[in-house]
């Protein structure tokens, strides 16, 4: 009776005792038993609280998404922060801008994008100084004589570069 094997022989003993299943029974005890006292010898299982865990995710959760929100609206504040506005910026050619404002304000007959691209270049890296273009794209509208860039990277085939691959095209600019 030490081993706590006293509700299992009481049930086993009482009328119900011929319709159960023996085995079953003290397996299902005997795991019960080894399980509540490896909970209670060992600190992080005695100390574990299901309930507890699972709000401290939940919270986690939330402080996570409300820092990439603020995240976002912050990376999105220091982007517009350079983009021009009313007032022309000392460092953006008066008529870059005017030229942009009057082409978007056209309905038909726009310059075209490369000459667009190549009279505005002091304006073009403030609003755009990310621009994803495939090399044909490139050719069609930018000049040669156009800005270097910080960065390109060039897919050919339709699988992407990995680890070494990817250091023959980067460059560091001077």
């Amino acid at each position: 009776m030490r081993l706590g094997l006293t509700p299992v022989i009481t049930k086993i003993e009482s009328a119900e005792g011929a319709k159960l299943d023996v085995p079953l029974l003290f397996e299902r005890s005997f795991d019960v038993h080894c399980s509540s006292q490896l909970i209670e010898s060992e600190f992080v299982l005695r100390d574990f609280f299901g309930r507890e865990h699972a709000e401290r995710i939940e919270r986690f959760r939330e402080l996570d998404d409300h820092m990439a929100t603020l995240t976002r609206a912050l990376i999105r504040a220091r982007l517009s922060a350079n983009i021009p506005r009313e007032r022309v910026h000392d460092d953006v050619p008066k008529e870059e801008l005017g030229l942009l404002r009057k082409e978007i304000g056209k309905k038909a007959r726009h310059i075209p994008v490369r000459q667009l691209l190549s009279r505005i270049p002091t304006l073009l890296p403030k609003l755009k100084p990310c621009v994803l273009m495939s090399p044909l794209s490139v050719a069609q509208y930018l000049e040669a004589s156009h800005d270097t860039f910080d960065l390109v990277f060039l897919m050919r085939r339709p699988k992407f570069l990995f680890g070494m691959q990817l250091v023959p095209l980067l460059e560091e600019r001077n």
